[in-house]
Order: C-alpha cells, then structure tokens, then sequence
C-alpha cells in the first residue's frame, strides 16, 4: 500500500551454504583476474598462449557467473577442473618454464595464482550439493 508511511521490510535468510558458493564464485573471479595480471606482466608471450589464456579466462569468468547463480554438480566439476588445470599449468609454467623458453622462476604473481587455484579447488569441494541444503517444509 503506498501513501500510507507503512513499509513492509521481509528479510530472508540465505539458505546454508550458499555464501561458500558465493564466495566460490568470487575467488573464481579473482582467478581470472590473477591470470590476466600474470600474462600481462610477462616478458615475452607466444600468440598462441594468448588465446589459450584467454579462453581460459573466458571459461573461469563464465563459470563464476554461473557459480553464483546456480550451484549444481556439473558447475562445481567444472569449477573443480578449471582450478585444477590452472594450477597444473602454473606449476609447469613456473618450474619447468614454457614451452620454447627459459626456465622460470615462481614470482609473487605466479604464487599468488596457485594459492587462489588451491582456494578454489578446496572451496568447490567443501560446498554442500543443492541437495543437501535444509530445505523449509513450508513457504515463507
């Protein structure tokens, strides 16, 4: 009802869980942002690994958008996979160096991508399955 000064305020509790998959869907985001930091500050980069890259980030910002969305098993395998696959990379790029190249050294920004790719991997694992959230027998 308008004009009567009176507002309804409802406040809904968020249903267990989804802030661990809210905060999922953020470090994947902080992942893709840390990737594009490390290509950026790289020396020298084939073209090639920039496309990589960038389908790479292109995958990680769709899957945190979908994290926050929904939280279904297919979402957190993937979430799971890309995390994974960012820290094979990483440590392969930063141990054995790339492909054509030097060996490299672990840099801060490199350490940092690890770090958030473990973060990602331990969140998605640990965030409860859409089944196992307590549900109300009724409706508010």
């Amino acid at each position: 009802m308008t004009g009567l000064g009176r507002e309804v305020v409802v406040r809904v509790r968020p249903a267990p869980g989804r802030c661990l998959t809210r905060t999922t869907a953020m470090s994947t985001g902080m992942l893709a942002a840390l990737v594009v930091v490390e290509l950026v500050t790289a020396d020298s980069v084939e073209r090639y690994a920039c496309a990589l890259v960038g389908a790479v980030v292109a995958s990680a910002v769709g899957l945190a958008c979908r994290t926050w969305s929904c939280w279904s098993y297919s979402v957190r395998l993937a979430t799971g996979g890309l995390a994974a696959t960012i820290l094979v990379g990483q440590v392969m790029v930063s141990s054995l160096g790339g492909p054509g190249g030097p060996a490299a050294r672990w840099h801060l920004d490199g350490v940092a991508v690890a770090a958030v790719a473990v973060l990602v991997l331990v969140l998605a694992a640990a965030a409860p399955r859409p089944d196992e959230t307590r549900r109300h027998p009724y409706a508010l």
